[in-house]
């Protein structure tokens, strides 16, 4: 699973039916979990050791066009990395937020379970961390 957190969808809906101003995040980090959130937030996040969200630039040349498929989606141009970790800990998604540490969790994703050992290094390849959202409707009108 995956999914826009309700933050995100409120904003979103906020900018598109009300008065407020379009939100975007002075800088966007990656996140790791080692237990998944839901869209609600929650979750548990990867910690200790040299564990860190990484900023990944929010530029055209850093992220593919949003493909016209369904759902829309985007992916990392340059791999995202966290070298030589020295934590420990089974990762099974990732999420996208708007502060290095504690912020707002944006986007969720899984993913295959990856077990890390201190020592190992952590990587998205380039279009390894793909993003897709509003894969359900945004808004239901009832029948």
């Amino acid at each position: 699973m995956a999914g826009a957190t309700h933050y995100l969808q409120q904003m979103f809906l906020n900018v598109l039916f009300r008065t407020q101003t379009a939100y975007k995040p002075a800088a966007i980090y990656i996140g790791l979990f080692t237990v998944n959130p839901t869209d609600s937030g929650g979750g548990t996040e990867a910690s200790g050791g040299n564990y860190a969200r990484p900023q990944v630039t929010q530029l055209d040349a850093n992220w593919s066009a949003p493909t016209a498929a369904s759902p829309s989606v985007t992916d990392n141009v340059s791999a995202i990395q966290w070298t030589g970790v020295t934590w420990t800990g089974t990762v099974t998604g990732w999420g996208i937020f708007d502060a290095v540490t504690t912020g707002n969790l944006l986007i969720w994703f899984d993913c295959a379970d990856q077990v890390v050992a201190s020592g190992n290094d952590v990587r998205f390849a380039a279009g390894g961390a793909i993003a897709a959202v509003f894969t359900a409707p945004v808004v239901a009108i009832p029948a």
